[in-house]
C-alpha cells in the first residue's frame, strides 16, 4: 500500500464530513472498518451489497470506503472465474474488499460459494492430480459489493439457488431515492457535481483512517475485548427494540450489524470520524 497522503482531520475535512447524513455512505465506511475486527475479535461477518441502476453513486459509495485505507481507483467488476475472484480476495485479508457487477461472474454458483465462504469466514479444500487434498486460506475479508440487481434477481435464470445461510450472512441495500445514494448534498450541488467531488477527493486524500483505526485496535485491543460482548448486546437490543424477531436468519444478520454499529462507536472515541 502506499504512505497515507494525508492526516485524519484532513481526510474528515474532505471526505469523512459527508457521513453525517448520508447514511449509505457512512454503512459502507464502517462495514469497511469492521473488517479489521471480525477474526482478531472473533465477530460474525456480514457482507454488503449496494444495489441500484447505473449512475446512482454505487461507485462513488465504494470508493469513499477505500480512500479509508487506499488510494481510490476503478473498483473491479466480477467479470471472470470463481476462483479468479477468490484470488483477489485473498488479496484482502481482515480488510474490505471491493467488487462491482456482480452479474459478469461467470460461474453463478460458484460466487455464491464465494459469498457463503466470506460470510463465514471459510477456507476450500480442494483435490489435485497428486490425489492430495489442498487447503486454501480462509477468505476473511470484508466484502464489500455494487450490483444494478439483487442477488436473487441474479441467479434467477441459473440452477443456482440462494439458502437461508446466504441470506443470514449478507445485506442488500437498494438504492431508490431521487438523488441515488446520496441523502445529503452541498447546497449549490447536484448529485452528479458531488459525486465527482467526493471521487476527486478518494484520489487525493486517502489512508490515514485505516493506518490509525489498526492502530487504535491494537493499541485498545483488551479493552476492547473485555468491552465489545455487552456492547454488541446493547446494540442488537437497539436494533430490534420495536421489532419482534424470532426467526434466525434476521437475528444472524442483526449480529452482523451489530459490529458495523461498534466498529463505528470505536472509531468515534478514537476521534477518526
Amino acid at each position: 500500500l502506499m504512505q497515507p497522503s494525508c492526516d485524519v482531520q484532513t481526510w474528515n475535512d474532505h471526505i469523512g464530513k459527508y457521513l453525517k447524513g448520508n447514511p449509505i455512505i457512512l454503512i459502507v465506511v464502517l462495514a469497511a472498518l469492521a473488517s479489521a475486527m471480525h477474526r482478531v475479535f472473533n465477530l460474525p461477518r456480514l457482507i454488503l451489497i449496494i444495489v441500484g441502476q447505473s449512475s446512482q453513486g454505487k461507485t462513488t459509495v465504494q470508493q469513499v470506503a477505500q480512500s479509508a485505507r487506499e488510494q481510490a481507483r476503478e473498483i473491479e467488476n466480477c467479470a471472470g472465474t470463481a476462483n479468479g475472484i477468490r484470488a483477489r480476495l485473498e488479496q484482502n485479508q481482515d480488510c474490505p474488499a471491493f467488487l462491482d457487477e456482480l452479474h459478469l461472474a461467470e460461474n453463478l454458483d460458484g460466487l455464491v460459494k464465494l459469498i457463503f465462504l466470506v460470510g463465514n469466514s471459510a477456507s476450500r479444500k480442494t483435490s489435485a492430480a497428486d490425489q492430495k487434498v489442498h487447503e486454501a486460506p480462509p477468505l476473511t475479508c470484508g466484502l464489500i459489493a455494487a450490483s444494478e440487481k439483487t442477488l436473487a434477481e441474479i441467479v434467477a435464470t441459473s440452477r443456482t439457488t440462494l439458502t437461508e445461510g446466504i441470506s443470514a450472512r449478507l445485506l442488500e441495500v437498494v438504492v431508490s431515492g431521487k438523488n441515488g445514494i446520496f441523502h445529503k448534498i452541498p447546497e449549490g450541488l447536484t448529485p452528479k457535481q458531488f459525486s465527482d467531488q467526493l471521487k476527486t477527493a478518494c484520489e487525493t486524500y486517502y489512508g490515514p483512517l485505516w493506518d490509525a483505526w489498526v492502530s487504535g485496535l491494537s493499541r485498545n485491543h483488551e479493552k476492547i475485548a473485555v468491552r465489545l460482548p455487552a456492547k454488541l448486546q446493547e446494540v442488537e437490543a437497539e436494533l430490534c427494540s420495536e421489532l419482534q424477531i424470532t426467526d434466525r436468519v434476521t437475528t444472524r444478520m442483526v449480529r452482523g450489524l451489530a459490529v458495523w454499529v461498534c466498529a463505528g462507536h470505536a472509531a468515534l472515541k478514537m476521534k477518526l470520524l
